[in-house]
């Protein structure tokens, strides 16, 4: 893999390019928001490592800005909206998961992790139930109004994902889903890998 600091004057072009993807400001000073898929040719001839690593970090952030914008909107802590998104994608799986479970998947602490819970609690989206097969365990489990948050939240985006997937053909989707599956578990492991404090 070629090092990305020998290649300044080409990422410089770049995002120059297409750097609205990234966010940047109007003459007027007004905030844009521009998705890589309307700044960069889907058919660019060259598709090296590092613009792999380009597109994986801006769609990293146009997720963060969609969450942080749902937050907003649903007045949510933005941990309480990842606990909730973790939990339904369990549930989806066919699990339940413990509180330990949710804490370790968004690295919180045990304290913090009963205060999320806490909140969705009260506000009425989940509920902690004893294990059927261990008592000594707490399990995760979805409010019907959780889930129809959840459609609030993730239809629109889905129909949207759906729409642009359209032209990707059966054997190009098993190449992204390897694709996405290796990426996830590159960036668990690097994660896992990263010295903590304390």
């Amino acid at each position: 893999m070629e090092d990305p600091h020998g290649r300044a004057a080409e990422n410089t072009a770049n995002t120059e390019e297409t750097g609205a993807a990234e966010g940047g400001m109007t003459d007027t000073g007004e905030t844009t928001s521009t998705t890589a898929a309307e700044t960069v040719a889907p058919d660019e001839p060259d598709v090296d490592d590092w613009t792999l690593v380009r597109y994986i970090r801006r769609l990293t952030m146009e997720a963060d800005r969609f969450l942080q914008a749902l937050s907003d909107l649903h007045d949510l802590h933005r941990t309480d909206l990842a606990a909730l998104s973790a939990i339904m994608d369990a549930a989806d799986e066919g699990r339940l998961l413990s509180q330990g479970d949710l804490a370790a998947r968004l690295n919180l602490s045990a304290s913090a992790t009963t205060s999320v819970l806490d909140r969705l609690q009260t506000a009425g989206y989940i509920e902690r139930r004893r294990d059927t097969a261990d008592r000594r365990k707490l399990v995760l489990h979805l409010h019907e109004s959780a889930l129809t948050l959840g459609d609030q939240l993730f239809i629109p985006l889905g129909e949207a994902y759906f729409t642009v997937w359209r032209e990707f053909d059966r054997e190009q989707r098993r190449t992204i889903v390897r694709f996405l599956a290796a990426t996830l578990a590159a960036t668990a492991r690097t994660s896992a890998a990263l010295p903590r404090k304390g």
